[in-house]
């Protein structure tokens, strides 16, 4: 890269020495002769000379009071953008670092609502299978509750029946006993027994 910018300025002061040149013979002579050729299109020496180390000082100024502090200038203005760069990469960075942990968070709070769901139904099911286990055991132990009620009853119902009827036939047989009763009254006596007993 130095080297470039040598061959650069070697280009430049050559074109400046060739233009001054130039311009400070510009004379266009009355006759071309052959030693007014030379003289009017070459400078003298000392001209020559003169040209030279003042294009010199101008290229020092321009590579001193212009080149050194644009280069300077240029360098801090790529120092400046290559710091933003680096911060827009760094915000950049940071931004998918966000991005990546709020994906992850998003998907770590659907997974863990997937599993309170999973949770919450596999709960209910058990809940409504306690439910109807106990719903059921509760109502066979009304139904066996209510079959031995019915066994009861029938049993005291019976009991009650029995000692009736057995009460009824004693009384039937005691008034058939003090009466001689013909068969018609002995019928008719059994039926007012049975109508007294429903």
């Amino acid at each position: 890269m130095r080297s470039t910018r040598v061959k650069k300025l070697l280009l430049l002061s050559f074109n400046f020495l060739i233009i001054s040149t130039i311009v400070s013979s510009c004379s266009i002579p009355e006759e071309l002769q052959a030693k007014t050729i030379v003289n009017e299109f070459f400078p003298n020496f000392w001209v020559f000379v003169a040209h030279t180390i003042a294009l010199s000082i101008i290229i020092l100024f321009g590579i001193f009071l212009l080149w050194k502090p644009t280069k300077r200038f240029l360098a801090k203005r790529s120092e400046l953008i290559q710091a933003e760069i680096n911060n827009a990469n760094e915000i950049k960075k940071q931004a998918q670092e966000l991005l990546d942990n709020a994906k992850k968070q998003k998907q770590d709070a659907e997974l863990q609502a997937r599993e309170i769901i999973n949770l919450a139904t596999n709960q209910a099911y058990r809940l409504k299978n306690d439910l109807e286990t106990d719903a059921k055991r509760k109502a066979n132990r009304i139904i066996e509750n209510a079959h031995a009620e019915i066994i009861k009853q029938e049993s005291i119902l019976k009991r009650e029946l029995e000692d009736r009827i057995v009460d009824v036939a004693l009384e039937a047989t005691s008034t058939l006993i003090q009466k001689n009763v013909a068969k018609e009254d002995h019928e008719r006596l059994v039926n007012e027994l049975l109508k007294n007993l429903d």
